[in-house]
């Protein structure tokens, strides 16, 4: 009886349990086995592989650099949609075949002329055996009869998601083949019963006559009870009853006449999964399903060299003009179907991921990467789901109608312009994780919907969701439109009053709920941008720091003469590559100190402020009611009716300004989160005493304090006293869409210097104003 313990100087490559089950169990002989396979822990078959294992197993490696490893214990991944815990693992990427290493002779693959001399011969032509599995391959090696491994029989040529779109045979198949041998198929016993390994062979085949070569099939010649895989049928029946099986070998044209009846008999109407299978490889750089989302995918069927969503009713009329197109006839519509269905088996995606705009950008004529600067070819690997709608163009540098447009808009104020333009830069590299939306709010006709117009022209109409505010947060279905775009636009806002819950979550980073008609609900993280506009504030009933963090408002009061104006989307188009251009030369750095981390500028505060106090209550009582004062102490009360103490001064000017008063209880949380949180006033708290809770660091005004300006009019003050940095543009352009129409306008101002006089004139009418105000209520 065999010992399963080798000597010290043999036993150098397998452990006793590997020996035991390579050579006791197999049959294998000793020699081959030590020359092509190898016990390996978990942490060397990680090296070998690329990825991580999660167990030791055996290496097994030929002549040559593939590989394949059999774990001990066989851990599951994901495939086609269901966990499977594959037998064998391969590294990802390209693959080839393996041809067995001779214990004794290292040339013995590499001397074709030798080769062909060992080489069984069918009617005078040598022939390599063509089999499944390195162990399978060992057997009738070490009887000399060279055999190559395939690592899975439909692995004897190239990938499916090949970047040509086609499959060819594996390097070493087409060395031999080019070396003029012939080869003989010898695939498991159970193949011959096994329709889809049966379409690999045939696949196999088909490529190997196009190097004209001989090509025969020994699949199926044996009954399965003999053995399934050659190994098994040498050790069980001897390596006698395999030659005489190789002498019976049936020629390409008989084995494919058996092929032929079989689809003959089936010819009105093939199986779907066959036919799935088929379109599926064929199709596999054009069709996926995105398993995430739960729903179709093309590539290029919208634009140049990114996916789109599909409906499963578009997707199956697609699969119908496929499937007619083969000539297959077909009795009803479940068929298809059955077809489509099959498909998304072979087709799945578990996760969509594409690359991050802040590093590769797509556009029509390529993919540039933004740190080569360097233009890549398209490639469905991508996985983009979206691109820009023109060609990259480095040499564009004129972008001077945008550049006077946004000096107009904001009368000159390089802050807000850089504001803007660092917004643009969000929008166009998906900034999502600077968790900032953009506000515009303003006079009506001074540029909110043309800069927001400017947006979608900049990342391409087809990545825009145009919706609104109420909408986003109510209709269940809304989200999903925002699935794989890259902007969301909520114009001409009216008032909004409700829960802003998925606002916040979807300019948040968080991870929101979208869900198609028909469909089941998915998760997905927005990784776009958000801009709104309004004549005038619309966040109302939410006075969270959250939603202040997230929005910045930017104010646009620079209405144009409406008898100048023309249209400015022509003018755009052919500025739309310099500007990109110049977004793409800022630092992402400084694109998040300008938005996030560097202080507002006072216009933003004022305009945040202003919209603040008119759909607030509590921050529209502060403003005219209160007093910031450190060591100020002030009960907060609950009597509606004591107008001396917080609440009940409160509730009274609710009643005289048209607000509804919130109720005692949510009051001082609310006050508090506006001080601590959207003020910054940390000094201000809540004290409890023997009298009652008491305000610490406000009070309130009383008629002494008609000299002591409100928090809006500091902030006008600021305004005033910093002023608008100008810069010499020339003339300035502000554009607006036509009534009626949806077109852009724009109109050529007076020089800007023009503006400075005016700016003063109306500061100096302010400060007059004040001091009227003042000596009133001093009268009174």
């Amino acid at each position: 009886m065999l010992t399963t313990i080798l000597p010290q100087e043999e036993n150098q490559n397998l452990s006793a349990s590997h020996y035991k089950e390579i050579v006791i169990s197999r049959g294998l002989d000793l020699n081959w086995a030590m020359s092509n396979c190898t016990s390996v822990t978990e942490a060397q078959a990680t090296e070998a592989l690329g990825y991580k294992a999660k167990s030791p197993g055996i290496l097994l490696k030929g002549t040559g650099t593939q590989i394949q490893f059999k774990p001990d214990s066989p851990w599951a991944s994901k495939e086609g949609g269901k966990k499977k815990k594959p037998k064998y693992r391969t590294p990802i990427g390209d693959y080839d075949a393996i041809l067995p290493n001779h214990p004794d002779e290292s040339f013995y693959w590499f001397d074709p002329e030798k080769l062909k001399e060992r080489a069984y011969s069918i009617d005078g032509n040598p022939c390599l055996v063509i089999t499944e599995g390195v162990f399978t391959a060992i057997a009738p090696n070490s009887h000399n009869i060279p055999t190559i491994a395939l690592l899975g029989v439909e692995m004897g040529l190239t990938p499916g998601d090949d970047i040509q779109g086609k499959r060819f045979l594996v390097p070493t198949l087409e060395k031999y083949a080019k070396a003029g041998f012939s080869f003989i198929i010898g695939f498991d016993a159970d193949a011959a019963t096994k329709r889809e390994v049966k379409l690999a062979q045939y696949s196999l085949t088909q490529q190997l006559k196009k190097f004209g070569v001989k090509v025969y099939s020994i699949t199926g010649l044996w009954e399965e009870s003999q053995g399934k895989g050659i190994d098994d049928l040498i050790q069980m029946n001897g390596i006698q009853e395999f030659r005489e099986i190789l002498a019976s070998a049936q020629t390409l044209r008989e084995w494919e006449a058996q092929f032929k009846e079989e689809e003959k008999e089936s010819k009105k109407q093939p199986p779907a999964s066959v036919i799935a299978q088929q379109i599926a490889e064929d199709y596999r750089n054009k069709f996926a399903y995105n398993n995430q989302a739960d729903c179709w995918m093309m590539y290029e069927d919208e634009g140049s060299g990114y996916w789109s969503v599909k409906t499963d009713k578009y997707f199956e009329s697609i699969v119908c003009k496929i499937v007619i197109g083969r000539g297959i006839q077909y009795s009803n519509n479940s068929f298809i179907s059955n077809v489509a269905m099959g498909m998304r088996h072979h087709l799945i995606e578990d996760k969509w991921q594409e690359p991050e705009a802040n590093k590769l950008l797509p556009f029509q004529n390529g993919v540039l990467d933004l740190e080569t600067k360097k233009l890549l070819p398209h490639s469905p690997n991508y996985k983009f789901t979206w691109s820009l709608p023109r060609r990259y163009d480095p040499q564009a540098s004129n972008w001077n109608t945008i550049r006077e447009f946004l000096a107009y808009a904001t009368a000159g104020n390089q802050r807000l312009i850089d504001n803007l333009i660092c917004f643009c830069n969000a929008v166009l590299t998906g900034r999502y994780d600077l968790q900032k939306a953009i506000f515009l709010i303003g006079l009506g006709g001074s540029g909110k919907s043309t800069y927001l117009e400017l947006l979608g022209e900049l990342i391409g109409l087809n990545n825009v969701v145009t919706t609104d505010l109420s909408t986003l947060c109510s209709d269940k279905f809304e989200m999903a439109r925002a699935y794989g775009k890259r902007l969301i636009k909520c114009c001409d806002e009216d008032k909004k009053v409700g829960r802003l819950g998925r606002f916040k979550s979807l300019t948040g980073g968080d991870l929101v709920r979208g869900e198609f008609k028909n469909k089941d609900a998915f998760e997905f993280r927005f990784t776009g941008m958000v801009a709104l506009s309004a004549n005038y504030p619309i966040f109302t009933g939410d006075n969270s720091s959250g939603l202040n963090r997230r929005i910045k408002t930017i104010p646009f009061n620079q209405p144009p003469p409406a008898s100048q104006r023309r249209n400015l989307t022509q003018e755009w188009q052919e500025e739309l590559a310099a500007f990109t251009n110049h977004l793409l030369s800022i630092p992402p750095e400084e694109v998040r100190r300008v938005l996030v981390d560097e202080e507002n500028p006072p216009e933003v505060d004022l305009a945040a402020w202003e919209a603040k106090i008119r759909t607030d209550s509590i921050a529209g009582w502060l403003d005219e009611q209160i007093i910031r004062e450190p060591e100020a102490r002030t009960p907060i009360g609950r009597d509606n009716s004591n107008e001396n103490q917080a609440y009940g001064n409160y509730y009274k000017w609710c009643l005289g300004n048209g607000f509804q008063p919130k109720s005692s209880k949510n009051f001082s949380p609310d006050l508090l989160e506006l001080c601590n949180s959207i003020l910054d006033w940390k000094e201000v708290g809540k004290i409890r005493t023997s009298a009652g809770n008491t305000l610490q660091g406000l009070r309130l005004r009383d008629v002494s304090d008609y000299n002591t300006p409100t928090y809006e009019h500091l902030l006008r003050d600021k305004v005033h006293s910093v002023g608008s940095t100008l810069h010499d543009v020339g003339s300035s352009v502000v554009s607006e869409p036509a009534q009626g129409e949806g077109s852009v306008v724009c109109v050529v101002s007076e020089p800007i210097d023009l503006e400075i006089k005016e700016e003063e004139e109306n500061k100096n009418e302010f400060k007059n104003n004040i001091l009227a105000e003042s000596i009133e209520v001093n009268t009174t």
